[in-house]
């Protein structure tokens, strides 16, 4: 059976601020005129970034894959690039495509571009080969990881008959593709080592967001919300219930767990959890975390992701936070709990109500 999906108004008044953008543009209009015809802009960078700032859980993943849609039809696009900052999201945009194929094949039926060729980026050099060899209506789904993992494959030369037996890179061909990019959160793409590797995609570039960070240090190649095409932020959206506002159970505990914090050239940063008491410390190599031995910390640069450390039992831990089973079943009976309580404390108070008027 077929989804249904609803057209929301404030999702196609996005999408046509958009196609309003591009239409001028290809009339010859200014880059400045024609996001001014949006939204009035206070100052229209030089950059080619698009903004969009769109609340979370107002559907901008199902806006961006009807634009790339929009623009295929109307202006020939075909090749697109989706950034998306983790595995986490790229799985989920992955089913937000498997979902929509068939909404999006009924209302471009009388069109070539009814169906979008989805390449899902893992590691494998055969997706980008069949992201290259053709000129079909496609996208490619990549990470931070892509770019700037230690083997990062999209730095190799290309072999076979691509590119007329040139020397190319795979990163370089692609570029040479001259993609429409869409970028997933932004705010997550700071940094020197993804800028070097995204620096030469010169088409424009749409950035969906909930967040557009201030940038406090030039070096943290951000650039801050501007050339904006469409705004709902957490005001409008709220007052439009769009989004709800909800109450959150949230157990920091990690069962007497170690988790580390930041990783820094030679110290670990971490949080213990003992016997109840939050406990902040730095580690070395030789210290214990969660009772093996630290025997070598691997740090990249203060923006990478790569950092790690590895334990005497062959273990890698990176900076990061992560729930365990035990975790996540607590978290869901407290809320469940609260819930409870909540629609007691209702009850009760429409009891009594009852009675006043009896």
């Amino acid at each position: 059976m077929q989804l249904q999906f609803t057209e929301q108004k404030y999702q196609e008044e996005c999408i046509q601020n958009i196609v309003s953008i591009f239409n001028n543009l290809e009339d010859g209009f200014s880059f400045e005129y024609s996001l001014n015809k949006c939204i009035k802009q206070d100052k229209v960078s030089n950059s080619k970034n698009i903004d969009i700032l769109m609340e979370t859980g107002t559907g901008k993943t199902f806006t961006f894959i009807k634009i790339m849609f929009e623009l295929n039809h109307n202006f020939g696009y075909n090749k697109f690039i989706i950034l998306v900052p983790s595995l986490a999201i790229r799985e989920g945009t992955k089913k937000n495509f498997e979902i929509t194929k068939d909404y999006f094949k009924s209302i471009y039926s009388n069109f070539r571009e009814r169906e979008i060729e989805v390449n899902i980026y893992d590691g494998s050099i055969s997706v980008i080969n069949r992201f290259l060899d053709n000129d079909n209506f496609s996208v490619l789904v990549l990470t931070p990881h892509s770019f700037t993992n230690k083997e990062n494959k999209l730095n190799r030369i290309i072999e076979g008959t691509f590119f007329n037996d040139r020397i190319i890179t795979y990163l370089d061909a692609l570029k040479e593709l001259n993609p429409i990019i869409i970028i997933d959160e932004p705010h997550k793409f700071a940094g020197e080592a993804f800028s070097k590797y995204f620096n030469g995609f010169n088409n424009y570039f749409l950035r969906f967001g909930a967040t557009f960070p201030k940038s406090k240090d030039k070096k943290d190649h951000i650039i801050e919300l501007s050339n904006i095409a469409y705004k709902l932020d957490g005001v409008s959206s709220f007052k439009n219930n769009l989004v709800k506002k909800i109450t959150v159970y949230y157990n920091e505990t990690s069962n007497n767990k170690d988790i580390i914090l930041s990783i820094e050239k030679d110290i670990v940063k971490i949080k213990s959890n003992i016997n109840s008491e939050i406990v902040y410390k730095d580690l070395t190599v030789g210290d214990k975390f969660n009772g093996e031995e630290i025997i070598k910390i691997n740090y990249e640069k203060k923006e990478s992701k790569e950092s790690n450390i590895i334990l005497s039992d062959g273990e890698q831990y990176f900076a990061e936070y992560l729930l365990e089973e035990d975790n996540i079943r607590l978290m869901i009976r407290e809320s469940i709990e609260l819930h409870f309580e909540k629609e007691k404390n209702y009850f009760f108070r429409v009891l009594k109500l009852y009675h006043y008027f009896l």
